[in-house]
């Protein structure tokens, strides 16, 4: 099946399912309009739905603000300034630069623009000293300041992209006023005067025509209008809204912002017919009034290749997955499942793990179709930022599990999977903001067959990696609590076994093939990159392992008490050497996961060395 298939059966899915919004108020009509609407963020054409949550994710820390949608916010500060500015949006979790910016401190952390952005004007010889130092030399309050700094400066940049269709600019004398179709004192937008040119070059040959004492009030006023538009057409320098597709959508040609027209000498027929469906859109929004959407797609589709229903089918498949929110579903289910699962323990048992297991397939086909969406969207591999890898390495690792148990029918396989796949969710959601942007990645990182085929390898690799360290985990557990319990300590044993030399396998093709990638972008199969170091030391732990195990050197208890150990290996190379920010993965580096990386190896040290010695303790002589 070809992708165009594979699209279209999926739009018509999507079709079928959507919620029927004829009856749509005009504010709804606008919000539904502007989220399909596309744009260039981020080397993509994406939906602007895209770009508000992302821009919301990076300021707010959420992609929607209680009941209202991303959307919806950057329409309201794109048209609605006055409530825009009021609300509470700005993160601000560190006490310490609430107080630095003297601002009074709260429980929900979300401050307004109008009581941050003059605290930082206050602040601006810190800042501007902090921006001056090396990052690494940087505290945490100057770094988060910074971060603040620059998500109001977006902010800013994002009000001020359509404030051309604001009115803000009037006419007091009545004559004046309605040579321009205006009342007197009737406030209209830059946008409206922008196309009254011929009224302005009209006053303009009156005025040329008269003497300088015959200039009266009139003409003033009207000399005082130009020169407030002109200022304005000078003032916004913003280009953060890219949403000015190149006519006939050419490839090679850059899409532009709206003032980039409003400041053209003279603008065409379709520039015009753009930027009044844009004007629609604002009265819609701020007017609740009915919009012609067919009118607006009619407009839009101008720009569009001849393979436009493609393109808008992926505009449209985006934007649902946006609001699907289908990894949020796999959790729940997830959950759902662990919760049945502890029921059967107690009761229903037959039933409740058939319960369990169906949920946490279900959650598993959601958070395969998560990946499988965001493949279709990006056009490239699921695993190519460190939040994806998150996402996907969880994927395996219920995937092995529902596997495992479905041959061995024990319980083991479904708890193992929830619990993996649970963590890995929650732990990607609270890295979102570092990596859930859909954007275009560096050339070397977008343009490899090696490179997919790497990281996807190596990523299965973690996954069956982490499933290994879990089971290990639990043979120390039931050593502990059930040593009586013979025959189930000798499948758990088995299964370590097996579970590492699956790892193995793919975490060593994984790395080959790396090297290969390597070679092809860099010129060299192998550079002692920490990256590639990290890849390696889990190949040779788990050689150290199996060596030890097949030798008779390590007995179950050690045996497991290395497949802990190994979690901490993988979590060091996985997310560890993106600490350094050196070498050529730097691409995966975030400075927000030092604290709980090291949280995480010190408590699977802890559970490690206190598990084998107390397993020991349990072994009889």
């Amino acid at each position: 099946m070809n992708m165009k298939r594979l699209m279209t059966l999926i739009i018509s899915l999507m079709a079928f399912i959507a919620v029927n919004a004829s009856d749509a108020s005009g504010r709804e009509q606008a919000l539904k309009a502007a989220a399909k609407k596309p744009m260039l963020h981020e080397g993509r054409i994406k939906p602007l739905d895209t770009f508000a949550q992302v821009n919301l994710l990076a300021i707010y820390g959420k992609r929607s603000i209680k009941k209202m949608e991303a959307i919806d916010w950057l329409l309201e500060a794109m048209f609605l300034p006055e409530a825009s500015n009021e609300r509470a949006v700005f993160d601000i979790r560190n006490n310490d630069v609430v107080n630095a910016l003297n601002l009074e401190t709260r429980e929900g952390h979300k401050y307004s623009f109008t009581e941050v952005w003059p605290a930082l004007r206050k602040n601006m010889d810190f800042l501007r000293s902090a921006f001056n130092k090396p990052s690494e030399e940087r505290d945490l309050v100057e770094k988060q300041m910074l971060e603040l700094y620059g998500n109001v400066s977006r902010f800013i940049e994002i009000a001020e992209s359509l404030t051309f269709l604001q009115p803000r600019f009037y006419l007091s004398n009545e004559v004046l006023a309605s040579r321009f179709g205006l009342q007197a004192e009737e406030k209209a937008s830059f946008y409206y005067f922008s196309k009254k040119s011929d009224v302005f070059a009209a006053y303009l040959g009156e005025m040329q025509a008269k003497s300088e004492e015959e200039l009266d009030a009139n003409d003033l006023e009207i000399v005082k209008l130009a020169q407030a538009l002109d200022a304005e057409r000078r003032r916004v320098t913003t280009e953060i809204l890219k949403i000015i597709p190149p006519e006939g959508a050419a490839k090679d040609q850059l899409w532009g912002y709206p003032w980039e027209l409003l400041r053209k000498p003279s603008r065409t027929a379709q520039e015009d017919a753009f930027l009044d469906a844009w004007a629609a859109i604002y009265q819609s929004y701020v007017h609740n009034e009915p919009l012609d959407e067919a009118l607006l797609d009619q407009t839009f589709a101008i720009y569009f290749s001849p393979d436009s229903e493609l393109e808008k089918a992926h505009i449209d498949l985006e934007v649902w997955n946006n609001h699907a929110n289908l990894f949020y579903k796999s959790l729940a289910f997830y959950i759902l499942s662990f919760i049945l699962l502890i029921i059967s323990w107690a009761a229903w048992g037959t039933w409740m793990k058939r319960l369990s297991l169906g949920s946490m397939i279900v959650g598993t086909f959601l958070h395969a179709f998560g990946i499988l969406l965001r493949m279709m969207i990006m056009g490239r591999p699921p695993v190519s930022t460190l939040y994806e890898s998150i996402i996907f390495v969880g994927f395996i690792s219920v995937f092995c599990a529902i596997i495992y148990e479905i041959v061995k029918k024990n319980s083991l396989g479904i708890f193992t999977g929830v619990v993996l796949g649970s963590i890995l969710h929650f732990i990607g959601f609270s890295y979102a903001a570092d990596g859930d942007t859909m954007g275009m990645l560096v050339a070397v990182l977008d343009s490899n067959f090696w490179l997919a085929t790497h990281v996807v390898t190596i990523s299965i690799g973690y996954g069956c990696a982490f499933v290994a360290g879990l089971i290990g985990h639990l043979y120390l557990f039931f050593k502990i609590f059930k040593p009586e319990g013979k025959e189930r300590l000798l499948t758990l044993s088995k299964n370590m076994v097996g579970s590492s030399l699956i790892a193995l396998f793919f975490t060593l093709f994984g790395t080959i093939l790396g090297g290969i990638w390597a070679d092809q972008s860099w010129g060299r199969f192998w550079g002692w990159d920490p990256k590639e170091n990290g890849a390696l030391l889990i190949v040779l732990w788990f050689l150290l392992l199996l060596h030890g195990r097949v030798s008779g050197i390590m007995r179950d208890n050690s045996f497991a008490f290395g497949l802990v150990i190994n979690n901490i290996i993988v979590a060091l190379a996985w997310f560890g050497v993106n600490l350094l920010n050196v070498g050529l993965h730097s691409y995966g580096f975030t400075d927000s996961i030092a604290m709980n990386l090291l949280l995480f190896c010190g408590f699977e040290l802890l559970i490690g060395l206190v598990g084998y010695v107390w397993a020991r303790a349990k072994t009889p002589a």
